[in-house]
This record gives C-alpha cells, structure tokens and sequence, in this order.
C-alpha cells in the first residue's frame, strides 16, 4: 500500500519496504552460497538494464 509517510521519506509503508530483501534473506536461510545469490542478482539487474534499453530506443524525440 503507497502511503505518503514523512517517517520513511520514501512514500511507502516502512512494512513493505523491510520486505525488500526477504528473498535473499530466505535464500541464505536455506543455505544457498552468498556468491551465488549475488550472481543471481547481477543476473536480473543485467536483463533489467537491457530491458529498459530497449524501450528507451522505442521512444521517438521530437526534432527542433
């Protein structure tokens, strides 16, 4: 739920944003290296930059 929430100054409920990290913390619960976990994280960040690359060359500028 997106809050305007001067606590946090992130506009977001502070039970959300301690989420964030819940994955790898499961992750390492369950015993998966931490190298493995941070290769798995430069993985998405990878495709994700990719991805937005790719819709950045999709956007047509007006010529002046």
């Amino acid at each position: 739920m997106l809050i305007k929430d001067d606590d946090t100054g992130l506009g977001i409920k502070k039970s959300l944003y301690s989420g964030k990290h819940k994955g790898e913390d499961d992750k390492l619960a369950a015993g998966m290296d931490i190298k493995t976990i941070s290769m798995m994280t430069e993985r998405y960040l990878h495709s994700l930059r990719l991805k937005r690359l790719q819709e950045a060359r999709k956007i047509q500028m007006k010529t002046f």
